[in-house]
């Protein structure tokens, strides 16, 4: 099996990640209680721009504008059935702020399906079927590794790794 381009830079060198999105994109005036990940098919630009200036700024690491794109969250927003155009989106478009030469790698952002209620209504299965259709739209387009963040529940963070490790990326899971 052969190491990832992304696993032997970060043996021999310290890679420089990106900021806060939300707080970014907040600062340019979109309203604190908007889905930020709908931005990802309406205002493009607007994303772009943020990763783009992240690279400008010497990130070498950037994660994708999907923190909260799984059927759960989404659905809450009447877009459950744009998770994977929406995750697709977002990877695409933090690969394009990279633009050719740079030697930047792309994370996709993978948070919790929502509140506790949500995870015990949910079966485990049902719990991996919405990771997964998130991560796919991810692997599809473009990511270098899947990060698994800010996750409350170990449970429901083992359950999110189990899907990403069948995708054969890079894996960073994070509470």
């Amino acid at each position: 099996m052969s190491t990832s381009p992304l696993i032997q830079r970060i043996q021999e060198t310290v890679l420089i990640g990106d900021g806060a999105m939300g707080t970014q994109l907040y600062s340019r005036g979109v309203p604190a209680d908007s889905c930020f990940e709908r931005l990802n098919l309406t205002r493009p630009e607007l994303v772009t721009s943020v990763h783009e200036a992240y690279v400008k700024a010497g990130a070498q690491l950037l994660e994708t504008n999907t923190f909260t794109a799984n059927g759960v969250r989404l659905g809450g927003v009447g877009l459950d059935a744009q998770v994977r155009q929406i995750n697709e989106a977002g990877a695409r478009l933090a690969r394009q702020a990279i633009g050719n030469g740079r030697e930047c790698f792309v994370a996709g952002s993978v948070g919790p399906l929502g509140s506790r209620d949500s995870e015990e209504r949910l079966s485990a299965d049902d719990q991996k079927s919405l990771f997964r259709e998130q991560m796919t739209g991810l692997v599809n387009g473009g990511v270098d590794l899947l990060l698994l963040e800010t996750f409350a529940s170990l449970a429901e963070l083992q359950l999110a790794a189990s899907v990403a490790v069948e995708f054969g990326l890079p894996v960073i899971a994070q509470m």
